[in-house]
């Protein structure tokens, strides 16, 4: 169940004047040419000084490029990873898998974010397991990235 909790990734760009249709996603496949992902939710603020957009992550092991077109500056960048709740209950056992919900920015002092740069974004697994103290009772399965 952990495996196949669906992600969406949200990035922020702070202070930037790159518009909608400048931003281009796609996932790096080990051989031949990029696939492209949409992107949903773009939307700009109404100063038009940041931004942001969500597409869907295809598996846990992406390997994304964000492409922004045009002479534009990022002064940060808000990276977020969401996934949705689920629990399944069986006669013995109840799953729950908790719901993930993380941002981190990531800038530079007195700099713009670089022509090329590079964030590697790891999840660590965590499984609780809590047996019943009475036989008749289920064991409970929680899980959260």
């Amino acid at each position: 169940m952990l495996n196949e909790q669906p992600f969406t990734m949200t990035i922020h760009l702070v202070n930037t004047r790159a518009q909608c249709n400048d931003i281009i996603v796609e996932r790096n496949r080990r051989t031949g040419t990029p696939l492209s992902i949409v992107e949903t939710n773009c939307t700009l603020s109404p100063n038009n000084v940041s931004g942001s957009f969500s597409f869907n992550l295809p598996t846990h092991k992406s390997s994304v490029r964000v492409g922004i077109n045009g002479p534009y500056f990022i002064g940060a960048l808000r990276i977020c990873l969401n996934g949705q709740s689920y629990a399944e209950t069986e006669d013995s056992a109840v799953h729950e898998l908790h719901e993930l919900d993380v941002c981190t920015l990531f800038y530079a002092n007195n700099q713009t974010i670089g022509r090329s740069t590079d964030f590697i974004v790891r999840l660590i697994k965590v499984i609780n397991v809590t047996k019943p103290l009475h036989r008749n009772d289920r064991t409970y399965y929680g899980g959260i990235f």
